[in-house]
């Protein structure tokens, strides 16, 4: 009889981060990276899209902000609703979403921009009923500043 072959925890995390790097390796290679003059600064066009936004983010990295904005959109169209997600992390994009922006990896006078202009293509290319946006990095670290130009450039729903 055979024993069941075990993999020892480092072997695991050594293999799981080797998949993950053919991903991004593979991702890479399918899209040409962005030079400066094709990146957006804050316009204000933002202030044309005249559907709800909300934004889901959290105080930590690795939480669950993609797939609950993903379950939340699926949950809206599963009602009728039109939703659609705007992305801010590479996963999303590397998963084929089709608005978003590793915000990450830009250079931080561009995020403002980029996170508009995103959710302006998103509206103009599906007029939803509604756009979840979702989060990137924390709330509360001070490494994460993405998380501040999701809040103020995505012009989400403020509770009153």
């Amino acid at each position: 009889m055979r024993t069941p072959f075990l993999i020892r925890p480092q072997a695991a995390r050594a293999l799981r981060n080797s998949r993950r790097a053919l991903a991004a390796e593979a991702w890479l290679c399918s899209h040409r990276l962005r030079e400066k003059k094709d990146l957006h600064l804050f316009s204000g066009r933002i202030e044309g899209v005249t559907c709800p936004r909300i934004a889901v983010l959290g105080t930590d990295g690795a939480i669950g902000k993609r797939t609950t904005a993903t379950l939340v959109v699926q949950a809206l169209v599963d009602r009728g609703i039109r939703a659609v997600m705007v992305g801010t992390g590479q996963t999303t994009i590397i998963q084929g979403g089709r608005y978003g922006v590793a915000l990450d990896a830009l250079v931080p006078q561009f995020c403002s921009g980029e996170v508009e202009n995103q959710i302006v293509a998103a509206f103009e290319g599906e007029d939803p009923d509604i756009i979840i946006v979702e989060g990137q990095g924390a709330l509360s670290h001070p490494a994460y500043l993405t998380s501040a130009h999701i809040l103020r450039d995505s012009r989400v729903a403020r509770a009153t």
